[in-house]
């Protein structure tokens, strides 16, 4: 689990747990492989027997929903939500896909290939930047899915962040900060 899965279940878990109430358990028996959390929504990537997407609300942390993503050896590492509009979460996984799901009722907005197992996502209001084990960062455009651009960092992706104007990927060696604008 990356840095940022750690941070946002340890904030997950302690704003959960309020002033007087102490931490809350969200789960047991399941690892999370990626958290995110907007406005209303908390949602994990969860691998119990099957590799699932667990909707929460926020900040009560009821659980809503439970959408099957696949066998353990999907390895499904990356998760993103989108901001704005209609809740959305990307995710992806080893099978080298993209899966972009509707949090209302769990259904498959969209699914693009990548070409090699996804490792990091990050998603702006209208575009999706996929990060794989390739070394390659693509941008696609999120109404349609089209592939703007891909960049080869040479190693592969380890995390995707948004910071402002730019994008930044880190890989084992490096961290690389990519306009937005051209991609």
């Amino acid at each position: 689990m990356d840095r940022r899965a750690g941070v946002a279940i340890a904030f997950g878990l302690a704003a959960c747990g309020g002033a007087s109430r102490g931490p809350q358990v969200l789960t047991r028996g399941a690892l999370a492989y990626a958290v995110a959390v907007d406005a209303t929504h908390l949602v994990s990537v969860e691998l119990t027997e099957q590799f699932e997407l667990v909707v929460r609300s926020w900040p009560d942390a009821t659980p809503q929903r439970r959408v099957l993503l696949g066998p353990p050896e999907a390895d499904v590492l990356g998760l993103a939500l989108v901001p704005g509009g209609a809740p959305r979460a990307v995710v992806g996984g080893r099978d080298g896909w993209v899966l972009v799901l509707a949090l209302d009722d769990g259904h498959e907005v969209a699914r693009w290939p990548q070409g090699a197992a996804i490792t990091a996502l990050a998603a702006p209001a209208d575009a999706v930047f996929i990060g794989d084990a390739g070394g390659v960062v693509c941008a696609r455009t999120l109404v349609d899915g089209a592939l703007r651009v891909c960049v080869d960092l040479g190693a592969p992706v380890a995390s995707l962040r948004l910071d402002g104007a730019h994008l930044i990927a880190t890989t084992p060696h490096d961290v690389v900060g990519l306009m937005l604008d051209d991609l």
